[in-house]
């Protein structure tokens, strides 16, 4: 199966992903994430799920890579050992191998891709697999060449592929029979208010808080989670004989107007 799932920034897709994986466990889920640099920076995506997928960290050494690289590929299938080469290529790594080192870039790039299906092929004779992709709308033109030639193999593999991208990103897999898109909506009025309530650890909030959130979250639960602790971060809400109340009027200064906004009032007042 394949799996697009599209929505606003802060809907709760990523959110959607976690309870997914709560559910699964982690064994068999592997993800990568685009950047919003990540268009100039050729398979990003993917080098990101390698990483992730054979245990990586970001302060490993070349050789420590490497370790990890082959000692995971071969805990998966024995004949992946002759993939690592194009793994070790695509984290920016000497291939250690003369011929892969010979190659153009056009032929790495392909026996990369190649090692990529391998892993997920072998990984999934094993148990079935879930593959995400978060962001597709920040990928870089050759990831999606390659997730293109992947979605037509799903059919074949016991795998499910994830994608998440907001409104505006054309995905270029067509329509298949084994495609599903699902869309978040947005949060109810009443729905926004409880999940305020429960933010802020309490059973009731003020009135004019409530019509806050309604008027400027407009359901989107980031935003409605990002603005209830702003105002009480920044002193506009206070608690007295249990309850929450406004120490002082609302003004347009305590509201942020955009998600952005919200962050960047968070770091100041970090």
């Amino acid at each position: 199966q394949v799996v697009f799932v599209v929505g606003e920034p802060g809907i709760g897709k990523s959110r959607l992903l976690l309870e997914l994986r709560q559910r699964l466990g982690d064994g068999a889920w592997h993800e990568g994430h685009c950047l919003s640099f990540g268009k100039a920076t050729m398979f990003h995506p993917l080098a990101d799920l390698v990483r992730r997928w054979l245990g990586i960290e970001e302060g490993d050494s070349e050789a420590a890579t490497a370790a990890k690289l082959e000692r995971g590929a071969g805990e998966i299938a024995p004949d992946l050992a002759s993939a690592t080469p194009y793994f070790r290529s695509l984290l920016s790594l000497d291939p250690g191998d003369e011929e892969v080192r010979a190659m153009s870039p056009a032929e790495r790039r392909r026996g990369i891709l190649e090692a990529l299906q391998r892993l997920l092929a072998r990984a999934a004779e094993r148990q079935p697999q879930v593959l995400v992709v978060e962001d597709l709308h920040w990928i870089d033109g050759a990831s999606e060449q390659f997730l293109a030639t992947l979605v037509d193999s799903v059919p074949t593999v016991p795998a499910m592929l994830v994608f998440t991208y907001r409104p505006g990103y054309a995905n270029p897999f067509g329509d298949r029979s084994y495609f599903t898109r699902i869309v978040p909506v947005p949060l109810s009025v009443a729905d926004s208010s409880r999940m305020a309530a429960a933010v802020l650890a309490t059973d009731s909030l003020p009135g004019e808080v409530q019509r806050l959130v309604a008027e400027k979250a407009e359901g989107n639960p980031f935003y409605v989670e990002e603005l209830v602790k702003s105002l009480e971060e920044g002193g506009v809400l206070r608690r007295a004989h249990g309850r929450l109340e406004l120490a002082r009027p609302l003004t347009t200064a305590d509201i942020p107007g955009t998600i952005q906004d919200v962050i960047a009032a968070r770091i100041d007042r970090l």
